[in-house]
């Protein structure tokens, strides 16, 4: 998507944007239910925990 925006490609923007629906569509429907089947009540937790495409930010303590 960023090269969508570099080369003010909207032909791209919308191939990059389809192929991220395709990827996205195969984790929800593809991944998922399978590892929650496997893993049961651990994987919610995961789920719960850590976000599925955009990490949070946190701050990083430093030790003393």
């Amino acid at each position: 998507m960023g090269e969508a925006v570099l080369f003010r490609s909207l032909t791209l923007l919308v191939y990059a944007t389809l192929v991220w629906l395709v990827c996205h569509w195969f984790v929800l429907c593809g991944e998922e239910p399978q590892l929650l089947s496997k893993f049961g009540e651990a994987y919610e937790e995961y789920l719960r925990e850590v976000p599925r495409w955009i990490p949070r930010v946190r701050r990083v303590r430093r030790r003393r």
